[in-house]
């Protein structure tokens, strides 16, 4: 409802209104393709790198205590003698922007209009309605969360209870397959030659990783790793632990319109472990402690890849390490569409406001909810047959299928 009267206000504020928004877009469309862009982006990044420049060493100057030895007080006057250059040459960059901004109209028309709308989003009290919405809107999410974090916790027990003796009676077939037991029947091994109730289930797994987290994993001790070998690197403490070995992974979704989401995602997630490199970005995976964009790897002082060991500590206390090798099992063949060892929790019960099973995510349904309260063209359209002949459908499909994955719940 608060975006309902934010699209309501807009629409009441008329054709003068509606041009404006129309021609702040084309401006800034101008703006993006203008030949003075780039100039003007690459001053304000100079200036804004100053300015951080100057905060620091302001910071280090005015940081010194009683207790400083010689050489760091030394420093700091050094600091301080600097500011008063940094602060020369900010003014410099300063002007600098204002010059290449003024040299590009395109800027001007943008700013200009921008005033304008500003001026208009203020008369009719869209700010107000802005901040009430997002108010909303954060509650809303925690609120999401919240239940979202309590389902995954409920599912644990019966994770423990039945997915954990499927995956053994499983694990103990391949052995006995391998073990070339005519009869077929189990062993009472894994597919390793650990015993097959040593399995460990292990809940929000992140490993450092920079855009996933792993509701539950489902591991085994390596046969033969002795503990604390080769602990160390990225992510690891240097002390003793034992190594694991992923058998599963289980993703847990409260939405059951969010499970064609949480496959795709799943399945990147354990490309990205396996070390399938076709099939991630690195660049998205590149954090501090995974600073090539690949698990399990880092670059030593002749710039040579080397293996990394990542620690987790769990909490029951026990410390487990997990390499490269700890995922072999998620490799996906070709042949398989999905990925392998991936299972799937939801819940059959429909909350409020979700009584069917939609086509799109949670996110996405958010957002066409946002676009069908705020985009004016479309909320006349929804509200009369004239105005409906004459939205693009066409557009508003080809907007929804870019938000949209592959595969649907």
């Amino acid at each position: 409802m608060a975006q309902r009267a934010i699209g309501v206000a807009e629409l009441g504020a008329g054709a003068s209104y509606a041009e404006l928004k129309v021609q702040c877009h084309q401006a800034l469309a101008a703006y993006q393709y203008s030949p003075g862009r780039e100039c003007i982006e690459v001053k304000e990044r100079n200036l804004n790198g100053g300015a951080k420049a100057i905060e620091g060493l302001r910071a280090y100057a005015m940081g010194g205590t009683t207790t400083d030895e010689e050489a760091t007080s030394a420093k700091r006057r050094r600091a301080s003698e600097k500011l008063a250059g940094f602060a020369a040459s900010d003014e410099e960059r300063r002007a600098e922007v204002e010059a290449a901004r003024a040299s590009c109209p395109e800027w001007a028309q943008k700013q200009a209009l921008a005033a304008r709308l500003e001026e208009e989003q203020l008369r009719i009290g869209l700010p107000a309605l802005e901040r009430h919405a997002k108010s909303l809107e954060r509650q809303r999410g925690r609120e999401a969360s919240k239940g979202g974090k309590s389902f995954e916790q409920d599912a644990g027990t019966p994770l423990g209870e039945i997915l954990l003796e499927r995956i053994r009676v499983n694990e103990t077939a391949d052995a006995s397959v391998a073990d070339g037991n005519a009869d077929g029947t189990a062993d009472g091994t894994g597919a390793d030659g650990t015993a097959g109730d040593e399995l460990v289930l292990l809940n929000g797994v992140t490993l450092g990783m920079a855009k996933a987290e792993i509701d539950y994993l489902v591991c085994k001790p390596r046969a033969g790793a002795a503990a604390g070998a080769g602990a160390g690197g990225g992510g690891g403490d240097g002390g003793g632990g034992t190594f694991l070995d992923a058998v599963a992974l289980c993703e847990v979704k409260h939405d059951s319109s969010d499970l064609g989401y949480a496959v795709l995602k799943s399945a990147e997630t354990m490309a990205w472990l396996c070390g399938e490199r076709g099939s991630y970005d690195a660049a998205e995976w590149v954090n501090k402690l995974h600073p090539l964009g690949h698990f399990g790897l880092k670059r030593d002082r002749s710039g040579a890849e080397v293996d990394v060991t990542h620690t987790m500590k769990a909490p029951s206390g026990c410390t487990y390490l997990f390499d490269r090798q700890s995922f072999v099992q998620f490799r996906n063949p070709l042949s398989r569409p999905l990925p392998p060892r991936l299972h799937v929790v939801t819940s059959s019960r429909r909350r409020t406001g979700h009584a069917t099973l939609r086509p799109v995510s949670s996110k996405v349904f958010g957002q066409l909810q946002k676009k069908a309260a705020r985009d004016i063209d479309l909320v006349e359209a929804l509200k009369g047959d004239q105005a409906a002949d004459r939205y693009d459908w066409e557009k508003m499909r080809l907007w929804l299928r870019e938000l949209s994955g592959p595969l649907s719940a």
